[in-house]
């Protein structure tokens, strides 16, 4: 018989579609990014559009939070209606 070591636990995969369905979302978010960066926006005005994609399609902050990260503005200047 052999002898098997193993270490640790089984992790738990996602499944495909859920792979994707984030592969989307940052495809997306890498897109809407690189729009509004060159569009020439302020940062004041960056954080209101970012606001209004909260208000009008419910965005959850975590993602708000995100976008502003990875197009340098600071999250003081997310407006919320």
């Amino acid at each position: 018989m052999q002898n098997l070591v193993r270490f640790g636990r089984k992790m738990r995969m996602p499944s495909t579609l859920v792979i994707k369905h984030q592969l989307r979302m940052m495809t997306a978010t890498d897109t809407l990014t690189e729009a509004l960066q060159t569009a020439g926006h302020s940062k004041q005005e960056l954080g209101t559009l970012v606001g209004s994609l909260i208000d009008r399609y419910g965005i959850s902050f975590d993602r708000a939070h995100m976008l502003l990260d990875r197009m340098g503005v600071d999250r003081s200047h997310l407006k919320v209606a």
